[in-house]
């Protein structure tokens, strides 16, 4: 499979993409699969994920969670994420636009499910005590 931040070597495998311009990252859930990216390659197995950092420009191997990948329930998880990247992936699964007004950016460690935008804000906004409307399919997302 190849995307533009690299690519993958797909072996008999279950597995979990995730390409967008933010980031990549690849989890393995069944079988090994081989990434490929600027020369450099990382092969992973069951229950291992790798992700591209652009701070190090270089692979980060970690284990993940047993089980199915979030998106086979309907939902995305985060660890340790920063919250403007997760509003971007809230953005992308319901097709809204959120202005995100919040200075500090905090990190944001989670999940929310992909069929219901009130439980997906509350989750989100609870945790930093954050405030959001929406008027049509524009949001805005603030901390009093």
């Amino acid at each position: 499979i190849e995307t533009q931040q690299g690519l993958v070597r797909v072996i008999n495998a279950r597995f979990n993409l995730y390409a967008r311009e933010d980031g990549f990252r690849a989890e393995c859930y069944k079988g090994n699969l081989e990434v490929r990216k600027d020369g450099k390659i990382m092969s992973i197995g069951i229950g291992e994920k790798v992700k591209w950092s652009k701070e190090k420009q270089d692979f980060i191997k970690e284990k993940h969670y047993d089980g199915n990948p979030d998106w086979f329930r309907r939902e995305s998880s985060y660890v340790d994420t920063p919250l403007e990247l997760v509003v971007r992936e809230i953005e992308r699964q319901f097709g809204i636009k959120i202005t995100l007004d919040v200075d500090p950016m905090p990190y944001y460690t989670g999940s929310f499910p992909h069929d219901n935008l009130q439980a997906t804000m509350d989750n989100i906004a609870d945790p930093f005590d954050l405030r959001y409307e929406q008027e049509g399919e524009k949001m805005r997302v603030w901390k009093e």
